[in-house]
C-alpha cells in the first residue's frame, strides 16, 4: 500500500511539473506567435489592398473577423481588409479580402488551409509566370452589389468544390462586414 502511494505521488508530481512547464512555455511563446501571425496577415493585407499603408496597432482583432484599415499617405482611408474564416474540406480556411471604400474587391488571398494536396490545395496555386493565385483572381474587381444581386457566379475548381465554396463563403462574410462600415452606408 505504501509503495502504491509513493508511485501515485511520484506520477502526480511528474504530471503536475509537466503541466506547469507546458503552461509556462505557452505563456512565453503565445505573444510571439500572435505577433508573427499579425505580421503575416498585415503582409497579406498589403497584397490585397496595394498602395495602402497599415498600422498594426490600429487593427481590430476578434469578433467575426480581423479588420485592418488601409490608409493613404495623408491618413485618408482607402479601404479595409478583412481576415475571415470558412469551413473547407480539410478544416478551416482563412482568407484575406481587400476592399476599396467604394465596395470593389481589390484582392483575395488564402492565408491558411489544410486542404487535400492536388485538389483543394489548388485554391492557393499560382500558375507559372503569374504573380497571384489563379483561383482567387476571379474575385478581383467584383463589387458588393455583384454579391448582393447574385451577379457573381463562382468558377469552382473541378474536384475541389467544397474548398472553392469555402473561399467564396469567406469572401461573402467580408462583403457582409463591409456593408456595415460607415463609409459603405454613406455610399463610398
Amino acid at each position: 500500500m505504501k509503495k502504491t502511494l509513493q508511485m501515485v505521488f511520484a506520477l502526480g508530481s511528474i504530471s503536475l511539473a509537466s503541466g506547469a512547464s507546458l503552461a509556462g512555455i505557452f505563456v512565453l511563446t503565445d505573444p510571439v506567435i500572435q505577433k508573427q501571425e499579425l505580421a503575416a496577415k498585415t503582409q497579406m493585407a498589403k497584397q490585397v489592398l496595394p498602395g495602402a499603408e497599415f498600422d498594426l496597432d490600429s487593427s481590430k482583432k476578434g469578433g467575426p473577423a480581423d479588420r485592418f484599415e488601409g490608409r493613404d499617405r495623408d491618413g485618408k482611408i482607402e479601404g479595409v481588409v478583412y481576415v475571415t474564416t470558412a469551413r473547407g474540406y480539410g478544416g478551416p480556411i482563412d482568407v484575406v479580402v481587400g476592399m476599396k471604400t467604394d465596395g470593389t474587391i481589390q484582392g483575395v488571398r488564402v492565408v491558411k488551409a489544410s486542404e487535400t494536396p492536388g485538389l483543394g490545395s489548388r485554391i492557393r496555386e499560382v500558375r507559372y509566370g503569374e504573380k497571384e493565385p489563379y483561383f482567387t483572381k476571379q474575385f478581383k474587381g467584383e463589387t458588393v452589389s455583384d454579391f448582393s444581386s447574385g451577379k457573381f457566379k463562382l468558377d469552382a475548381i473541378s474536384g475541389a468544390t467544397i474548398s472553392s465554396k469555402a473561399v467564396e463563403s469567406a469572401v461573402r462574410k467580408a462583403v457582409d462586414l463591409f456593408k456595415q462600415e460607415s463609409f459603405a452606408k454613406q455610399g463610398g
